[in-house]
């Protein structure tokens, strides 16, 4: 039995157990579709200009959202299908596979959340790092790109579970857990393949109600990240302290803070041990007309390419319905890499991306979109830097959530 299908299948179960008790809930379905065309002027971001590759691509995308919800519990399933064409290079795969898993559960003293996915895709379109949030799983922590983009057969599987749990002892003190799953793996050979790796964290907390919009959590956790081949392990226990607050009800943010111990061994530094500190501000907004979500600051996460990285990274996304029918959506997001231990990776970088698309909704399912993509990106050992102008128009479907009972 392959490694895919036992990865997938236990996301399916994941999600079957999480919905076991909802045989008698509300089943819903909110299928979705939408065909797009691109012309990229560098599409694979070439630095020097006898390699520039001006291309365009084909994209369509057919997926639904399969949800299932009672008073307490509430589960959606978001199975999806990218079909691609680019006309220049048949090399790449032509279909990507796509499965996303949440649920939560609601008891008077206790909560429970499970946010899960499984991806098989093509190992060009799993470098790309996008701007703007996934509505459907806008806290995904991993950057797991080096930013290659390598026009090659070699495709991608990802596979990623993150539940956490809470309970309430008393009027204003809860404990949790927070536990995160992930496991790449890559099918390709030679200088092009990727690093197969597993990362895994555990963090407990504690948290205190200040004032009725305001919550302090402290907490400690422990983690691994390895590759596949056992050539990097880096070991980490670290402390965090976290402040929620909810200005308005439609205005909240938090603020995390950690300080980590990590322990690297590897074929290039047999034994390296470092501190290292992390800071995240994050603010949500959600007004009639408009939505602003924004963060900064630097954490950690796995990576592809063989290393666990320190991340600073910058994010602002805004979204405004500017008429009855006529709405835009800007988003920005920029980011330096650095590998953990002594000695710095050829993947190391800057990354910047700014999208922007002005949509048109036809009926009240069907719209029309179009706009512009910008992409830049150095490696830290290299001395030249590349960009990327994308244009794109787009027509699709998405059905309509239903009705809260």
């Amino acid at each position: 039995m392959s490694s895919s299908f036992r990865n997938s299948a236990a996301l399916v179960v994941a999600g079957l157990v999480v919905a076991q008790g909802a045989y008698c809930a509300d089943w819903y379905y909110i299928p979705e579709a939408d065909v797009r065309a691109e012309v990229h002027s560098n599409l694979t971001l070439e630095t020097a200009a006898a390699l520039v590759d001006s291309n365009e691509a084909y994209v369509a995308t057919i997926g639904t959202i399969i949800g299932a919800r009672t008073p307490r519990w509430t589960t959606e399933l978001r199975p999806r299908v990218r079909l691609q064409q680019y006309p220049d290079h048949s090399e790449l795969q032509r279909t990507n596979g796509y499965l996303d898993l949440r649920s939560s559960y609601r008891a008077p003293r206790g909560s429970f959340d499970l946010t899960g996915s499984f991806y098989k895709e093509d190992r060009f379109q799993s470098e790309l790092s996008n701007a703007g949030y996934d509505p459907f799983d806008p806290n995904d922590p991993t950057v797991s790109a080096s930013g290659r983009l390598v026009l090659t057969s070699e495709t991608r599987t990802r596979v990623q579970l993150r539940p956490s749990f809470s309970y309430q002892l008393n009027e204003r003190v809860d404990v949790g857990a927070d536990i995160a799953y992930e496991k790449s793996d890559f099918n390709g050979a030679g200088a092009a393949a990727g690093s197969d790796y597993d990362d895994s964290s555990l963090e407990g907390y504690l948290g205190w109600e200040l004032t009725p919009r305001t919550v302090l959590q402290t907490g400690a956790y422990v983690g691994r990240y390895e590759t596949g081949d056992s050539a990097y392990k880096a070991d980490s226990t670290g402390l965090t302290l976290e402040l929620k607050h909810d200005w308005t009800e439609t205005l909240s943010g938090n603020l995390r803070t950690e300080f980590e111990r990590t322990k690297v061994q590897s074929v290039a530094d047999p034994e390296d041990t470092s501190n290292n500190w992390g800071a995240t501000a994050e603010v949500r907004w959600r007004g009639q007309v408009s939505n602003l979500r924004g963060s900064v600051g630097r954490r950690f996460t796995p990576s592809d390419y063989g290393v666990r990285s320190t991340i600073d990274e910058v994010r602002l996304q805004y979204d405004r319905q500017v008429r009855e029918r006529w709405s835009w959506v800007t988003a920005l997001r920029g980011f330096e890499t650095r590998s953990q231990g002594a000695t710095p990776t050829t993947n190391d970088r800057k990354y910047l991306r700014a999208e922007f698309e002005l949509q048109w909704l036809m009926t009240r399912t069907w719209f029309l979109g179009g706009g512009y993509n910008y992409t830049w990106q150095e490696y830290a050992l290299e001395t030249d830097s590349a960009n990327d102008n994308t244009f794109f128009v787009r027509i699709g479907y998405k059905g309509l959530r239903p009705p809260r009972r």
